[in-house]
């Protein structure tokens, strides 16, 4: 029974999470951080990327904490045989500490690469440390302008710590980079990167240490992280589009930059940058445009949003004529295009006098520039600053200190005019009752018309009822206040009698009865087809089976009310005739006719024989 436990838990452990793990220290690594450990990463690596998909999770390989990994150049390729790749790194990798540590050394090498790997993950509480101060140290033997240390057997260019190539649906987190000898992690030809919460540190005056290069690549969001080197926090090469840049804490560095673009007269283009929430705290500059002379392309829809400054020389600048100092760099007839670029919200202080500086070419320019609340003060008290700028085109918004002199003033960051508000319509008042009629503004329920031989009949609107008016040819009535319901005739509907017969009351519960005049003089003539009022639903009371023979079909009325004026009573009609069935408990279970008398009353069955005989005749008419 024990031994059957065992195995149940072995197998929960293996094969239940569903996902395996390649600890390096099983396939050879010593974790040292003095013996070469990379062949035991290869052959991990190997394992890993064979690997098939799990149920639950990918295959990941494990860098153990406590340990350190000494490791010669080395390249992760892809793609895998599982949809996903997980390294966690929880130990240390460091690179050869000395120049002749280096074995493998190629003119393009990277120290760590992951080539063509899908769906990686790359995360950790660990270090990736690049050991890199013997290759700023050694200036004899670097070149500067090749950016290749020169040594007696090998031509070796410093590596990059950390470079993902054609790596889509990258994610990064959580590691500490330190020391590279070159860029701490280039990011190229990647598409969906996702890159957090990071710190990258190398020396203030170490050369080349770019936190963050990135080049042709889409979709890329760096975030929450604290870099701090001696080259750029971040910077976005030719290539790359859709970048959202978000609380970045950049110091010391060069600040984060959009170049440089277009060396040696190349096409470069960089599109939809947007970086927010970030500070510069003493870097030599802050928000950077930097293009060389010759080259082609553009750099535009850019914006750095929510900055800020502490004691940043250069906190914003565009430099069209970006020329380091190993070049021999003359002026050229063409420069990239640099357009709608938007400085907005920064606030702090500036080492330099020259705090704002838009140097751009006089052939293409700088276009639609755009500065909207910048209020940046000198690092120095009561000492004062300035803003420069050549060739650049655009418009400043809201409180700008220093002042930007070659940007007009406005009030709105876009060309478009601004949204006009809807029109409000009065509604109009109620006409007089004079023809033709008014139409009632909606929400208001369409107004029935009276049929022509009567004159119009003005509706007022709603919550309020129609008012009667007197039909012709008696002068109007005046309309008396309160409005009086109109209110349906009970079911089935009462048709008007003609003359000479007197008019019928129409009783309307529960307002008092309220009579039809009819005219005074002539006969009326042929009554017209009244319009039609749709009654209210009957209140429990049953229909008859069968409609009165000597009544036409009923056609509900629209009868307009008599005012309540002074007449005199008109003689008592006689009850109208209908036909109905009780159904009431303690009468006679027979049709009659209310009033009638006991002669024309029908027994039940009788009745139900003249049914009998008319369905009879009716087949026999209709079938032969």
């Amino acid at each position: 029974m024990k031994k059957i436990f065992v195995l149940i838990l072995i197998f929960w452990i293996g094969f239940g999470h569903g996902q395996r793990t390649f600890d390096v220290l099983e396939y050879g690594a010593a974790g040292d951080g003095k013996t070469d450990d990379s062949k035991a990463f290869l052959k991990a690596w190997g394992e890993l990327c064979g690997a098939a998909d799990e149920p639950n999770g990918v295959p990941r390989l494990v860098i153990p904490e406590m340990k350190a990994f000494l490791l010669q150049p080395i390249k992760f390729r892809g793609p895998c045989n599982s949809n996903g790749v997980h390294v966690q790194i929880m130990g240390k990798l460091v690179a050869p500490k000395m120049l002749d540590g280096w074995t493998e050394c190629e003119s393009d090498s990277d120290w760590l690469q992951f080539k063509d790997v899908g769906n990686l993950v790359v995360d950790g509480s660990g270090e990736i440390d690049g050991q890199g101060s013997s290759w700023w140290t050694t200036t004899n033997q670097y070149d500067r302008l090749s950016r290749k240390l020169m040594m007696n057997k090998q031509n070796c260019k410093a590596p990059d710590a950390l470079h993902f190539h054609g790596c889509d649906n990258l994610k990064l987190s959580g590691l500490t980079h330190l020391n590279s000898a070159r860029a701490h992690i280039a990011i190229s030809g990647c598409n969906n990167v996702y890159v957090s919460h990071l710190t990258i540190t190398a020396p203030e005056d170490s050369p080349n240490t770019d936190g963050i290069d990135i080049s042709n690549s889409r979709n890329v969001f760096i975030q929450n992280s604290a870099i701090g080197t001696g080259d750029d926090c971040i910077a976005i090469n030719s290539g790359c589009y859709d970048l959202n840049i978000a609380n970045i804490a950049c110091g010391p560095g060069h600040g984060i930059s959009v170049g440089s673009l277009g060396a040696n007269g190349a096409l470069e283009t960089v599109q939809n940058v947007y970086v927010r929430d970030s500070s510069f705290s003493g870097t030599t500059n802050g928000a950077r445009i930097k293009t060389w002379q010759g080259g082609s392309g553009y750099a535009k829809n850019i914006t750095f949003e929510k900055i800020t400054l502490d004691a940043a020389k250069n906190p914003i600048i565009i430099d069209q004529f970006y020329c380091n100092n190993d070049h021999n760099c003359k002026s050229q007839a063409s420069a990239l295009l640099v357009e709608d670029v938007k400085y907005i919200d920064f606030e702090g202080t500036s080492a330099n006098e020259e705090a704002i500086k838009l140097d751009c070419d006089q052939n293409s320019g700088c276009r639609n520039i755009i500065m909207d609340r910048i209020k940046i003060t000198s690092a120095v008290p009561d000492k004062k600053i300035y803003a420069s700028c050549n060739n650049a085109i655009g418009t400043s918004i809201g409180t700008i200190v220093p002042n930007v002199p070659c940007l007009k003033s406005g009030t709105e960051p876009t060309t478009s005019p601004p949204a006009m508000p809807l029109p409000t319509v009065p509604l109009p008042a109620t006409p007089p009752p004079s023809p033709p009629l008014p139409v009632m503004p909606p929400p208001s329920p369409p107004v029935p018309v009276m049929p022509p031989s009567s004159p119009p009949v003005p509706v007022m609107p709603p919550p309020s009822l129609p008012e009667p008016v007197m039909p012709p040819p008696s002068p109007p009535v005046p309309v008396m206040p309160p409005p009086v319901p109109v209110m349906p005739p009970p079911s089935p509907p009462v048709p008007v009698i003609p003359p000479p017969s007197p008019p019928v009351p129409i009783i309307p519960p529960p307002s008092p009865p309220v009579l039809v005049m009819p005219p005074s003089s002539p006969p009326l003539p042929a009554t017209p087809t009244p319009l039609q009022v749709m009654p209210p639903p009957l209140l429990n009371r049953p229909r008859p089976t069968l409609p009165l023979p000597t009544t036409p079909p009923p056609v509900p009325l629209l009868t307009p009310l008599a005012p309540l004026v002074p007449t005199p009573p008109p003689p008592t009609p006689p009850p109208i005739p209908q036909m109905s069935f009780t159904g009431e408990p303690g009468l006679p279970d027979i049709y009659f006719t209310p009033g009638a008398s006991s002669a024309t009353k029908l027994h039940k069955k009788h009745y139900i024989w003249c049914q009998l005989l008319i369905v009879c005749v009716l087949t026999r008419l209709l079938f032969g």
